[in-house]
């Protein structure tokens, strides 16, 4: 659940003594949409958009969200419906997490599992 101007993160792959993670962005900011970004340059502010989609979720709605990562492939879904996609991902670490930006943000579980 994001309030209006909200930004939900999901990190993943990531090395937090480095720096370096890949991020699935869930934004309701006006004029944003969702999409895949990386963290590769270590301190600082230093995102790159990886493979943002023209989706773009809405503020004060409960979306299922849902992530699917390996060496191979990275995968960001909103509802069951696949968001953006990326192949090859570097793989900086191992560690996972969450965020929010700008806005609340409500999240009613978070279950990590492999497969």
């Amino acid at each position: 659940y994001l309030e209006h101007g909200a930004v939900l993160n999901i990190v993943f792959m990531s090395n937090k003594t480095e720096h370096n993670w890949h991020m699935a962005r869930f934004d309701s900011r006006p004029g944003t949409t969702d999409g895949l970004l990386i963290k590769d340059g270590g301190k600082g502010n230093n995102w790159r958009f990886n493979n943002m989609s023209t989706s773009r979720t809405n503020s004060n709605s409960w979306y299922r969200a849902k992530i699917e990562f390996s060496n191979e492939r990275a995968r960001m879904f909103k509802n069951g419906e696949l968001v953006a996609e990326i192949t090859n991902p570097q793989m900086f670490g191992k560690h996972i997490g969450l965020f929010n930006e700008c806005a609340n943000v409500s999240v009613d579980n978070f279950k990590f599992s492999e497969t």
